[in-house]
C-alpha cells in the first residue's frame, strides 16, 4: 500500500490542482493551512474535512492547523471540523489546542504604542478608519462600536485600549483610501517592525501585524511543542508562496495551486480536492 501512495504522489506532481516535492512514506505530521488549502474560505466543504481529519487521526498521523485568520474564527473552523489538534492562528500570534480550541501560547501581541505609531505613519496617506481585533481571556476578537459598522474613526482611541491591564491585540485592521498602494503601505509600516496584508478585493482593507507574527516563525517557536521536530516525516500543504518559510519544516511540500495563475494564493477547487486524494491515501496506507 504505501509503495503505491508513493508511486501516485508521483503521479500527483502533474495534477494540474497540486504541485508536489517529495514523498510520503515517512508522513507522520500534517501541518496544513485552512484557506484555499484545505477548505474554500466559506467552510462550504467543511464535512469532506472532518472526514479526513478523523481519518488521519485513526491512521496515527497528527494534524496540525495554520492560518491567518484571527483565533475566533480559526476556533468556529476547527471546532466545525472537529479538530483537536492545534492550531496556530492570527499568523502566528496565538496557538490554540483540543476540543474547545482554547489558547495555550501567544506570542508578542501588539501594544498601544504599536497601534498609535501605525495611525500617524498611514495619516501620510489618508486612514479614514480603523478597528482592532483583541483577545480576551477566552481569545476572541472584537470590533469596536459605535463607530460605523465596528470602524473607529482614526482620531478616536478606545477606552479599553488605555486600560490596564492592557487587552491582547494581535492584529489591527485600517481601512484606506483606494488610492493608497499595498507597496506604500508596507514602506510606511516597515520601519516600525510591522507587516500589512490585503484584507479586501478593493485593496482598502489591511491587516497590520508583528514582523515576528509568521507561519514559519511559529513553526520555529512551538515545533516542539507540537512534537514536530524532524521534516522528514512532516508533510506541510499551503495555496500561496507568501507561506514558503513553512516549507523548511517540509519532508513532502505541497502547493494547493491557485485558479487564476496571477495570483499567488486561493487555491482552486480543484486542487483542494487533489489534496485531500492525497491525504486520504497517506491515511488508508497507514491502516
Amino acid at each position: 500500500m504505501l509503495e503505491r501512495a508513493s508511486r501516485e504522489v508521483q503521479r500527483d506532481a502533474g495534477d494540474p490542482g497540486v504541485l508536489v516535492r517529495g514523498a510520503i512514506s515517512d508522513v507522520r505530521h500534517l501541518v496544513c493551512d485552512i484557506d484555499g488549502t484545505l477548505s474554500d474560505r466559506a467552510g462550504s466543504d467543511v464535512d469532506q474535512v472532518r472526514l479526513l481529519l478523523d481519518r488521519l487521526a485513526h491512521a496515527g498521523i497528527s494534524v496540525t492547523l495554520i492560518t491567518g485568520r484571527p483565533p475566533r474564527l480559526a476556533r468556529a473552523f476547527a471546532r466545525s471540523a472537529s479538530h483537536h489538534g492545534y492550531t496556530v492562528s492570527a499568523h502566528g500570534a496565538a496557538l490554540l489546542h483540543g476540543p474547545d480550541q482554547r489558547p495555550v501560547q501567544v506570542f508578542e501581541p501588539l501594544t498601544l504604542v504599536d497601534l498609535l505609531s501605525a495611525r500617524h505613519a498611514l495619516a501620510q496617506i489618508g486612514t479614514p478608519r480603523w478597528a482592532i481585533e483583541t483577545d480576551s481571556e477566552c481569545i476572541v476578537d472584537a470590533l469596536w462600536e459605535p463607530a460605523s459598522r465596528g470602524w473607529w474613526e482614526c482620531s478616536e482611541v478606545p477606552d479599553c485600549l488605555r486600560s490596564d491591564p492592557f487587552p491582547v491585540v494581535l492584529k489591527s485592521l485600517v481601512h484606506l483610501s483606494p488610492s493608497a498602494s499595498p507597496q506604500e503601505v508596507q514602506f510606511l509600516l516597515s520601519p516600525l517592525g510591522l507587516i500589512s496584508d490585503e484584507m479586501s478585493r478593493d485593496g482598502t482593507v489591511y491587516g497590520i501585524r508583528r514582523r515576528s507574527h509568521s507561519k514559519g516563525q511559529a513553526m520555529r517557536r512551538w515545533g516542539p511543542i507540537m512534537n514536530i521536530t524532524a521534516a522528514s516525516n512532516t508533510l506541510v500543504a499551503v495555496d500561496s508562496l507568501a507561506d514558503q518559510d513553512l516549507w523548511e519544516w517540509a519532508g513532502v511540500a505541497v502547493l494547493v495551486r491557485p485558479e487564476d495563475p496571477n495570483r499567488s494564493a486561493m487555491g482552486s477547487t480543484m486542487g483542494r480536492a487533489a489534496l485531500r486524494r492525497l491525504l486520504f491515501r497517506i491515511a488508508e496506507s497507514r491502516t
